[in-house]
């Protein structure tokens, strides 16, 4: 069973790996950087997966594009056929039409910039348990605000369920992993995968 403080500790803390105590700073600022850190970090990790996800699509659909194109020259010569060629072709140019309308390479610098951006926030949020001065911390708090807004216009909306999804397909992950996070963000309903 957990104790009350256990329960309101945040899973990824800023002192997780840290060598300096906790007990040297402010418990209501360590708590309100620990609530940060574990915002940050989630956006960091949704939009890092999101990243890769756009990149593999982006990826995948070009090389299919190209193995299409290239298949129907070679056997279209081959067989002599000009209709193989042609339809071969258009399918190609179907799928490459169909990564440019999704947009996949903006969507990879957009969600590239955001992963970095929190990467960063992360960063400076653990100079400020190491000890930066927190009379900065409220131009932290406004530079963050202009930031989430950017990024909420140009990267794609993000969904931590969806990211949990999207890393189940890719790796095996236990159901209790999954049932645990689910149940740290307080959601009541897990989605199935299925």
């Amino acid at each position: 069973m957990m104790s009350s403080s256990q329960d309101s500790m945040t899973t990824v803390s800023l002192m997780n790996g840290s060598k300096k105590s906790a007990q040297l700073l402010n418990k209501d600022l360590l708590y309100r950087l620990d609530g940060l850190f574990a915002f940050y970090h989630r956006q960091w990790w949704c939009h890092r997966q999101m990243f890769y996800r756009f990149k593999w699509c982006h990826g995948c659909l070009n090389a299919l594009a190209l193995i299409i194109v290239a298949a129907g020259i070679v056997v279209g010569s081959v067989l002599e056929n000009s209709l193989l060629i042609a339809c071969l072709t258009a399918a190609g140019t179907v799928i490459k039409g169909w990564n440019d309308f999704k947009k996949f390479s903006f969507k990879i610098d957009m969600c590239r910039f955001a992963y970095t951006t929190y990467d960063k926030t992360l960063i400076e949020l653990r100079t400020y348990v190491r000890g930066l001065p927190m009379e900065e911390f409220e131009g932290f708090l406004i530079k963050m605000q202009t930031l989430d807004d950017t990024i909420t216009d140009f990267t794609p909306p993000v969904s931590f369920s969806s990211c949990i999804l999207s890393a189940l397909s890719f790796a095996s992950f236990s159901n209790l992993t999954i049932v645990a996070a689910f149940v740290r963000l307080g959601t009541t309903s897990i989605p199935s995968s299925g």
